[in-house]
């Protein structure tokens, strides 16, 4: 199996950066803000060949400052001990499904639907650098259907890069409101070696968007900070450091999805376009536990940073084929 393959090729990296001259930056403190630019694509692959099927595109902005002291509305959220480094953050972020088939004037009902999500983020993220774990919270709001814009993005982008015309979004899904929050909490598994860490974690998502759990585990190597001074430092090298950071991941995922809005409809509005006899309903609608691998490096110097990761998720339990995507994020701080 191709993934099979590339999980063999990560490790080995993984090994291979343990032999090397790698250590841990020291925070500096000065670094207060995060502003994060980042682009999800599934034209952005290590084969080099654009697709449009299911989750194709995404673009997200980040928010994110240091702020220790509790007040409005995340002053219940839980947080890491005393000793907890607290980041809060705002994130405005839109995404976008699409089917195999982009050309068709009519889409196929037993193919991915287009569709498309607009959305606000509120979050909470709480590291504790003693006892090596953090917690996140977060809050989403927003909208999917025609409101999202992501007929009018996917539409911009390939008449600029001169692709296949997507003709199928007269038929996206209907407009819904999505609501939704998330909690993360992570642990330090094992400091390995000096600049090697292995984190494990785990997350569940419920509401109106998304429904789903995961368990996962980050391998971590290289010259950098150390993962759990904070959000900040986690993608940031030191603000008064001569040396550049750098950073190799590699993160095993496995989920469970029991729900999508952007695939079967708004719970909300359920004549939403997806409300077809059950029968007649794609297969990758129902509930599955399906295996993820994502990899990839990321550089920071002084107050700026950029990270290139890939994304591979394959079903457990339907044959829904491999599906690829990456990312690439661009990090400023002051």
């Amino acid at each position: 199996m191709r993934l099979r393959k590339y999980i063999i090729a990560a490790i080995s990296i993984i090994v291979l950066l343990l032999g090397s001259r790698a250590g841990y930056g020291q925070h500096d403190s000065s670094i207060r803000t995060l502003f994060r630019i980042s682009h999800d694509n599934d034209f952005i692959n290590l084969r080099l060949k654009p697709s449009d099927e299911a989750y194709t595109a995404g673009l997200r902005l980040d928010y994110f400052r240091v702020r220790n002291q509790r007040s409005g509305l995340f002053s219940f959220l839980p947080r890491a001990g005393q000793e907890s480094v607290n980041t809060d953050g705002w994130s405005l972020m839109q995404v976008m499904y699409s089917p195999r088939d982009i050309e068709r004037r009519i889409p196929d009902s037993t193919d991915y639907p287009f569709s498309g999500g607009l959305f606000v983020t509120r979050s909470l993220h709480s590291s504790n650098p003693v006892k090596k774990y953090s917690l996140r919270s977060e809050i989403l709001a927003g909208v999917m259907g025609p409101p999202s814009l992501a007929k009018q993005s996917q539409r911009f982008v390939h008449r600029l890069i001169g692709y296949l015309e997507p003709r199928g979004w007269d038929y996206q899904l209907k407009t819904d409101l999505l609501l939704n929050i998330g909690f993360t909490a992570e642990k330090m598994i094992h400091d390995a070696a000096k600049g090697f860490e292995i984190i494990g974690g785990a997350d569940a998502r419920a509401g109106t968007m998304y429904n789903a759990a995961s368990a996962y585990v980050i391998f971590r190597a290289g010259q950098q900070e150390a993962y759990f001074n904070g959000l900040i430092p986690q993608v940031m090298a030191s603000g008064v450091s001569r040396k550049a950071n750098f950073c190799f991941l590699v993160i095993p995922r496995a989920e469970v999805l029991f729900y999508n809005a952007l695939i079967d409809g708004g719970l909300l509005r359920r004549w939403s376009g997806r409300e077809i006899a059950r029968e007649k309903r794609p297969a990758f609608t129902t509930t599955e536990f399906s295996l993820g691998l994502s990899y990839g490096v990321s550089f920071a110097w002084k107050k700026i940073g950029a990270s290139v990761m890939q994304h591979m998720i394959r079903s457990a339990t339907e044959d829904l084929g491999l599906q690829e995507f990456g990312n690439i994020s661009v990090y400023f701080s002051f």
